[in-house]
């Protein structure tokens, strides 16, 4: 169709062909085209789904193929399903502060037991955040006797650092009792944290708490918990043995120091050990081994055998945990895409508990000997191992020191009746702690202002119960209509009943909104994108400190091929002696001529 221009300042088709121009699409290939391409709301909603749960695009096309039919049949390119995502983001460009905060208060008026702050700068931008939900809160009364705390990176697309605060159950599992959003690693950071950390946190400080190395962190740990043993992490030290020592002593001499750390039983063994295998390996004078060695009582266990560690000599758990959350969490995330994926993988978490619960009340342990103390006991602790073992009754003290290979629990126990020759054997039991036994969590918790940490039900949770209750109930009877009426009838009739206990109650049952802990009334603003030592370049190690690879800044000239430390393609001498003689030959044409511009990247 061709439409022109009157004379009087109108359109007139001037030319109009009724038939097709192009050829006909296929129905296979109608989704390529853009006026085609959409998603019913039932893939729009399954795709929202698997974009929350960090399934990958392609993956997400995939699913929506197999339940299509046919990539053909979505209705859309995998092109499509990327631009939904840019869409979803943008969405949330601007309003992440506000949004996080409107998530905690959500889960706020969930559970009044769920505990949160937040620090902004003087933009009202988030800088700070830490958070616990009730469960965790409660898990600290009852393990807190031992935290684990590392920071790690790249969860979320502000950089934020992400400091998880961690412990050990009574199965020996990895829980956590609270989380924070951290901008950076200094001592004043940490300092935040620890504070809020022992402010939500039920009952007193840690016995101990195992980091790594970090100055700041031993800084601000010895300001707000002067009585908690700091504990570094063995791991951390061990992993620094290839960077330190030169590759030739690593490699003839490491595994005796790592046994020399890990089967010395006291503190003398082990400083004959260490003076040994620095004598053979001749590093008597290394500075870096002598640093360690000065700080021993930090990180070797056979120095801190009389403190309590729950059987933990480093952070790995906190490595673990990391990697585990990894695999919900993305680098892609905004805070509150953050918050939803740390909630599904601390359910798994919770979940692995829930499984070992069950195992403990409904399942036998399998006894090495028939006798009745054995039994009793295993049912107790669950079967557990135990690292460190001191008791003392009347004449005889049994002290059993941490070692390599674990010994079980019951050779323990026949170890202390024989040397004790106790004939009650459960008096034994007022020396296992309880944090090991069945009944941990037996307690009420309580917080600072003596309030009880519960983790009740909200409005939505009972409704939502309610819902599922009898929800199946309408989905039998509505198939007959004999029994929808039947159905209707019993309902009218159950709330003419109730109809009398609303009117009474229409002001209770309804949760008090739940106080924040935020120190800002206003909106919060999503943090500026920080830098972290999480970003820093790799260590160079063995042949390549020495050799290594050609420095990027090292140039080359495109021209000559030669060193461009003094020279480049725009003052080659070699392509100014070319230019002169092309300049000389009158008969070349300008395409013969060597004319290529000389942009920032040739330089």
């Amino acid at each position: 169709m061709i439409v022109v221009r009157d004379k009087s300042g109108g359109f007139v088709v001037n030319i109009f062909d009724e038939a097709h121009t192009h050829p006909m699409t296929s129905p296979k290939r109608l989704h390529l085209l853009k006026s085609n391409c959409r998603l019913t709301k039932a893939q729009r909603s399954l795709w929202e789904q698997l974009y929350m749960v960090n399934i990958p695009t392609h993956q997400q096309f995939d699913i929506l193929g197999v339940q299509a039919g046919g990539f053909q049949y979505i209705g859309c390119t995998q092109q499509d399903l990327y631009n939904l995502e840019r869409d979803k983001r943008k969405e949330t460009k601007g309003h992440d502060g506000e949004m996080l905060h409107d998530y905690f208060l959500l889960e706020q008026e969930k559970n009044s037991g769920f505990f949160f702050t937040i620090k902004a700068d003087f933009e009202n931008r988030i800088t700070h955040c830490f958070w616990a939900d009730a469960i965790s809160r409660q898990s600290y009364k009852f393990y807190g006797d031992v935290i684990i705390f590392d920071t790690t990176y790249q969860t979320n697309r502000y950089s934020l650092i992400f400091a998880p605060l961690m412990g050990i159950n009574n199965h020996g599992q990895t829980i956590v009792f609270g989380a924070a959003f951290l901008s950076d690693e200094t001592t004043a950071s940490f300092v935040w944290l620890l504070k809020e950390f022992l402010n939500a946190m039920p009952g007193g400080p840690p016995k101990m708490i195992i980091t790594d190395q970090d100055p700041a962190m031993e800084k601000a740990i010895s300001e707000i918990l002067p009585d908690t043993f700091h504990r570094y992490c063995s791991w951390h030290i061990l992993r620094k043995f290839s960077e330190k020592l030169d590759a030739i002593k690593f490699r003839d001499h490491y595994d005796e120091f790592r046994n020399c750390i890990y089967s010395s039983e006291n503190a003398e063994e082990f400083d004959f050990k260490w003076k040994s295998v620095l004598a053979k390996s001749g590093l008597s004078g290394h500075k870096w081994l002598q640093s360690i060695y000065e700080i021993r009582f930090r990180w070797v266990s056979a120095y801190m055998n009389h403190i309590f560690s729950a059987g933990m000599a480093s952070s790995q758990r906190a490595e673990s945990a990391h990697s585990f959350f990894k695999d919900y969490i993305s680098h892609k995330n905004s805070l509150v895409d953050f918050m939803v994926q740390f909630s599904r993988g601390l359910l798994h978490k919770r979940h692995e508990e829930l499984i070992s619960d069950h195992i403990d009340i409904n399942e036998k342990p399998r006894f090495k000997c028939p006798i009745k103390m054995e039994s009793k006991w295993l049912l107790f602790i669950h079967g557990s191992t135990i690292t460190y073992f001191k008791i003392s009754c009347g004449r005889a003290t049994v002290t059993i020191l941490r070692s390599q290979r674990r010994m079980k629990l019951i050779v323990y126990l026949r170890l202390c009746v024989r040397i004790m020759r106790m004939e009650e054997p459960e008096s034994l039991y007022q020396y296992i702690l309880k944090r090991w036994t069945k009944s941990a969590r037996s307690e009420v918790v309580m917080d600072k202002i003596d309030m009880e940490i519960t983790v009740r039900k909200s409005l939505l949770e009972k409704r939502g119960l309610l819902f599922q209750q009898y929800s199946h109930v309408i989905d039998s009877v509505v198939l007959s209509e004999e029994e929808s009426q039947l159905f209707r009838e019993t309902m009218d009739s159950l709330i003419e009943k109730i109809r009398p206990l609303l009117a009474n109650n229409s002001s209770e049952g309804v949760e008090p909104c739940a106080k924040t802990s935020s120190t800002h009334q206003f909106d919060f603003r999503e943090p500026n994108e920080v830098k972290t030592k999480g970003r820093a370049k790799r260590i160079k190690r063995g042949k390549e400190k020495t050799n290594g690879k050609r420095n990027s800044t090292d140039r080359h000239c495109h021209g000559c091929g030669k060193d461009g430390q003094t020279h480049d393609k725009r003052n080659c001498p070699m392509l100014i002696n070319q230019s002169a003689d092309v300049d000389t030959n009158e008969n070349l044409s300008e395409d013969d001529i060597d004319t290529d511009s000389y942009s920032s990247q040739d330089d």
